[in-house]
């Protein structure tokens, strides 16, 4: 095992001193992570704090599904200064179906989505494969229920990250990511004299990510 963690430590090593990526001015970007494609499923398992009731008396299945997309395609403005724009997406379907003697009727399949659109900027520090990165995006969630107000959120992040060049034109890029987001519900909450006002909710988000880049020179 110590053998073979060596190998491979070497080896990235060596990929990242014999090829380096393009940088320059008037070179194309595009990135696909930190999850790139991604699907995942859950299900509930247990539930406790439904009195004597077992889950199986009350659910036969519950489960969520999601599939996303997260992708950035840039352009090189100077040597080393790209700006670009990222996209995400997702959806998740959630599926609820109670047991056969429960006295509730199976609701209906609740799919949600999300999607959000932030500008880039990244900066290369020489040929080091060191890279940081400024965003601000904005987007929205919703569940297809028009009866509820939708919730609209802004974040704006900063990241760095390591460019190990595969080849002239691939890099592997791990890289951290610290997010301050801000969700609004329009109209969701009240005030301090019991009137309706936005729910406003700020939150702070740190992630470790992995992205796959092309870089694509003249």
């Amino acid at each position: 095992m110590k053998k073979l963690f060596t190998i491979i430590c070497v080896t990235l090593l060596s990929v990242g001193v014999f090829a380096q990526v393009e940088t320059e001015a008037g070179t194309f970007i595009m990135q696909m992570g930190g999850d790139g494609i991604s699907f995942s499923s859950s299900s509930v398992t247990s539930m406790d704090g439904i009195g004597d009731t077992d889950l199986d008396d009350v659910l036969d299945k519950q489960s969520t599904s999601t599939f996303g997309i997260n992708t950035m395609a840039g352009f090189f403005v100077a040597d080393g200064l790209a700006i670009g724009l990222r996209f995400a997406s997702s959806s998740s379907t959630t599926v609820i179906e109670y047991a056969s003697d429960a006295p509730f009727e199976d609701p209906d399949d609740v799919v949600a989505t999300s999607m959000t659109i932030a500008p880039v900027v990244r900066y290369y520090f020489g040929e080091s494969g060191v890279w940081s990165q400024v965003s601000y995006g904005f987007g929205s969630t919703g569940d297809g229920d028009n009866d509820t107000e939708e919730p609209s959120f802004s974040e704006l992040g900063f990241g760095a990250g390591y460019a190990i060049s595969l080849n002239d034109y691939v890099s592997l890029n791990p890289y951290l990511v610290y997010k301050l987001q801000t969700s609004t519900v329009k109209d969701g909450g009240v005030d301090k004299d019991f009137e309706e006002a936005d729910l406003v909710t700020k939150s702070g988000v740190f992630a470790f990510g992995l992205s796959l880049n092309v870089h694509l020179g003249r």
